[in-house]
């Protein structure tokens, strides 16, 4: 099954206790999920053309706009991740720690949720 921006809120929501934050005005269909009580992001959902990301990532020259989540990981994942369909370079966010997995039907669920949960855990220091 392929990840969806649904899938990733209904998941924040349920299992981490976050709601997505609506919080650029530039971009007022982006929104961050932060932790509950300390209020560290720990995603970011936004909507991209597929052109503003990474040469990493297939496809990388078509102005199609897709959604896509932005987490945090560890270098090594990062490094392999990039290698596979539906992931790049973080978007706007340090490369080396974070990735943005494009929910555009190239990453599955597993993969994106898995992904959203280990970036709650490593933004919760």
């Amino acid at each position: 099954m392929n990840a969806t921006v649904d899938d990733i809120v209904m998941y924040a929501d349920e299992f981490l206790g976050a709601k997505p934050k609506y919080i650029f005005s530039a971009h007022p269909m982006w929104s961050v999920l932060r932790h509950p009580h300390q209020g560290k992001w720990f995603a970011v959902l936004a909507k991209v053309r597929r052109s503003a990301l990474s040469a990493d990532s297939a496809g990388h020259d078509s102005d199609e706009v897709i959604d896509i989540v932005v987490v945090k990981s560890e270098p090594p994942l990062i490094d392999a991740l990039v290698e596979q369909p539906g992931f790049a370079r973080g978007y706007h966010m340090n490369k080396e720690h974070w990735v943005t997995v494009l929910l555009d039907g190239s990453a599955n669920t597993d993969d994106a949720l898995d992904l959203l949960h280990a970036s709650y855990e490593l933004t919760k220091r």
